[in-house]
């Protein structure tokens, strides 16, 4: 169920960030729906995460009253946010700084004035 609820958050997450709109997101949510139910995925299922989606956002009332300013809100907030692509290529950069900075070598003495 894991791998199903992650397929759920992650086209509800592509379609927030692809919508600039929010009637053009809501036919978007109603597009997953239908897909997901002719999937075979239970009603109870998909509302329960669409729910769940939509609490860990703060943004319930998006769903229930098709609210424009948190939809723009949550929109503006998903769009920025950083992808797990994005955050992997950071902490390899991170990493391969911090290997630099322990493999600096710090010469004393430049070439023609150091010790004979």
């Amino acid at each position: 169920r894991h791998v199903h609820r992650s397929t759920i958050n992650a086209r509800l997450i592509r379609a927030i960030r692809l919508c600039s709109r929010l009637d053009d997101f809501d036919k978007e949510r109603i597009n997953i729906e239908f897909t997901l139910l002719l999937n075979g995925y239970p009603p109870k299922f998909i509302n329960y995460n669409f729910n769940k989606f939509f609490q860990k956002h703060n943004v319930l009332s998006v769903m229930e009253n098709l609210d424009n300013i948190m939809y723009e809100q949550l929109h503006r907030t998903l769009l920025y946010q950083p992808t797990i692509k994005e955050r992997q290529q950071q902490q390899q950069h991170e990493q391969q700084q911090q290997n630099i900075q322990s493999k600096d070598l710090f010469v004393h003495y430049t070439f023609e004035s150091g010790p004979l």
